[in-house]
C-alpha cells in the first residue's frame, strides 16, 4: 500500500545503501593506509646501516634515512585522514539508519490507521447491507 511516506523511504533507503558502500570504502582506505605504513617501516628496517665507508656513502645512506622517514610521515598522515574518513562513514551510515528507520516507521504506522479505516467502512457498508436486507424481508 502506498503512503505519502513511500517515496521518502525509498530515497532513505538508498542514501543508506550509499553510506554503506562509503563505510566499506573507507575500511578499505585504512586498511590500505595501515599496511603502507607497515610497509614503509619495513623498508626503513631494512634500510642499509653505514658505520664505515666513504663521505659520500655516508651522505647517501643519511639521506635514504631522511627519505624513508619522509615517507613515514605521510603514511601517518594519511593514516589518521582514513581513520578520519571511517568515522565519519560511521556517523553518517547511523544518521541514515535512523532517518529510514524513522520515515520506515511512520509509514507503517500511516499504513495500519488506512487499514484500520478501511476496515471501519467495510464494516459500515456490511452493516448497511445487512439491514436493507433485514427491510427487504419484513416488507
Amino acid at each position: 500500500m502506498k503512503t505519502k511516506f513511500t517515496p521518502l523511504v525509498g530515497i532513505k533507503k538508498n542514501e543508506l545503501k550509499k553510506s554503506e558502500l562509503a563505510l566499506a570504502q573507507a575500511n578499505i582506505n585504512l586498511q590500505n593506509a595501515q599496511l603502507k605504513l607497515q610497509n614503509s617501516y619495513e623498508q626503513l628496517e631494512h634500510l642499509p646501516s653505514l658505520t664505515k665507508g666513504s663521505g659520500a656513502d655516508m651522505l647517501k645512506a643519511r639521506a635514504l634515512y631522511k627519505a624513508q622517514r619522509g615517507m613515514i610521515d605521510k603514511d601517518k598522515e594519511w593514516l589518521e585522514f582514513a581513520k578520519t574518513q571511517a568515522i565519519l562513514a560511521t556517523q553518517k551510515l547511523q544518521r541514515d539508519t535512523l532517518e529510514y528507520e524513522k520515515f520506515s516507521h511512520l509509514e507503517s504506522e500511516l499504513i495500519k490507521e488506512l487499514l484500520k479505516e478501511q476496515k471501519k467502512a467495510e464494516s459500515k457498508n456490511l452493516d448497511e447491507i445487512a439491514l436493507l436486507k433485514y427491510k427487504g424481508k419484513r416488507l
